[in-house]
């Protein structure tokens, strides 16, 4: 991927949120959890039951060091737009 096409990819949510299923399949871990906070946090991808439950792409992020804190931060952001 261009610099150009991962610039444009980063300042979106689904496009942030597909760059860290792919690179799980790509068994960049570190990395994918670096897109997926950018997705969720920067970009308000809050969607917690999809990122944290549903998503068998990132299913072998779970558990790794940073993941249970993101997930954390956003369901506290799903949990505030339901109230």
């Amino acid at each position: 991927m261009t610099e150009e096409n991962k610039a444009a990819a980063w300042s979106d949510m689904e496009y942030s949120w597909c760059m860290a299923q792919c690179l799980v399949l790509a068994c960049e871990l570190t990395e994918a959890l670096r897109w997926l906070r950018n997705a969720a946090l920067e970009q308000n991808f809050s969607n917690y039951t999809l990122l944290a439950e549903r998503d068998p792409l990132l299913a072998p992020l779970r558990g790794t060091p940073g993941y249970d804190e993101l997930m954390a931060a956003v369901k506290r952001k799903w949990e505030a737009v339901a109230r």
